[in-house]
């Protein structure tokens, strides 16, 4: 299991979320919190489960990609 932030935006009913997924509910979260204060419209956000790989890591607040080994 994986997760993803997802927000809701001005008078809008839907939650959207982007292609960034991480291993912990936490790392979910605080990504959600940061993107919620950049976006000017953001209204609302939560945190979703997903069964997505997992592709990126919140380390100290920064986005770190997670690189796959090439398959031979």
């Amino acid at each position: 299991m994986s997760f993803v932030a997802e927000v809701k935006t001005n008078n809008d009913p839907k939650w959207y979320r982007n292609a960034v997924i991480f291993k912990t509910w936490g790392e979910a979260h605080d990504y959600g919190l940061d993107l919620g204060n950049r976006w000017t419209a953001v209204v609302e956000m939560r945190v979703a489960e997903t069964k997505d790989e997992p592709n990126y890591l919140w380390i100290n607040g920064n986005l770190m990609e997670i690189k796959k080994e090439a398959e031979t």
